[in-house]
């Protein structure tokens, strides 16, 4: 799959919540810069709301996911924010306004689920800090899955 870079001034651009919300996001949003990966599947983007249950099940997808389709590319493109912004605006519109309706009512809901900047208040880079931290243990005591439900059940001590 082919994914096109956003330029890289796309935080600036004023109309691209309005050509998302309207789902008219043109060529004119992207640049020439693209990023092949073998596939690129949907997997939970935002987990701040909802019942625990929830959460849980939604990072430990996000985890699988992420570590069998994202972290074995290049670790300057899956680290890369221009990266993730792009993915998600310019290939996973359907599955946000899906699951993340809230975001075609507000721009400030947009910016804070899409266009998070990419530290340690995203939860895409939470999870693919984790999902590097599983994938190069080279001595694993415990199947992956039990390591990324420890590491969901210590959030706390994960973000610090």
């Amino acid at each position: 799959m082919k994914i096109k870079l956003l330029h890289e001034s796309y935080k600036k651009d004023e109309k691209l919540y309005e050509a998302f919300v309207a789902g008219e996001l043109d060529e004119s949003f992207f640049s020439d810069e693209v990023v092949t990966l073998p596939a690129a599947p949907d997997f939970p983007i935002y987990m701040a709301k909802g019942l625990e249950s929830k959460k849980r099940e939604d990072f430990l997808q996000a985890f699988h996911i992420l570590g069998a389709h994202y972290v074995n590319i290049d670790r300057d493109i899956h680290l890369n924010e221009r990266f993730w912004h792009s993915l998600l605006v310019g290939y996973k519109r359907a599955y946000i306004i899906e699951h993340y309706p809230q975001v075609l009512q507000s721009e400030r809901d947009f910016e804070n689920i899409v266009l998070k900047k990419f530290d340690w208040e995203n939860y895409i880079y939470k999870c693919v800090l984790a999902v590097e931290y599983v994938e190069d243990a080279t001595t694993l005591y415990l199947p992956k899955s039990r390591y990324y439900e420890l590491i969901f059940e210590n959030l706390d001590i994960f973000n610090h």
